[in-house]
């Protein structure tokens, strides 16, 4: 197993992730905001965050959209319960 990075040790992915996403700043400034807490961070170690979060988001919606395609797929039918029952009555 990998060695966990300070960002996900401290719970800071997701507070960085919508720094960059909603705010809209750089890597750079958001190591600078978190450092000026305390947080021993990088630039590059929150771009890795961040970079780490959207493919894992990517991941998530592809899983999500195959999830609702088998139910969409799978709507409307009803299961055959009735031919499991008959096989498993006794004489």
């Amino acid at each position: 197993m990998p060695r966990r990075s300070v960002m996900e040790l401290k719970g800071l992915v997701d507070r960085a992730y919508r720094m960059f996403q909603y705010d809209k700043m750089t890597a750079a400034a958001i190591a600078e905001v978190l450092s000026g807490e305390g947080y021993l961070v990088s630039r590059s170690g929150v771009g890795r965050a961040i970079r780490k979060k959207r493919l894992d988001m990517k991941r998530f919606d592809e899983a999500l959209q195959s999830a609702q395609a088998i139910v969409k797929a799978t709507e409307g039918r009803a299961p055959e319960r009735t031919s499991a029952r008959r096989r498993c009555s006794l004489p």
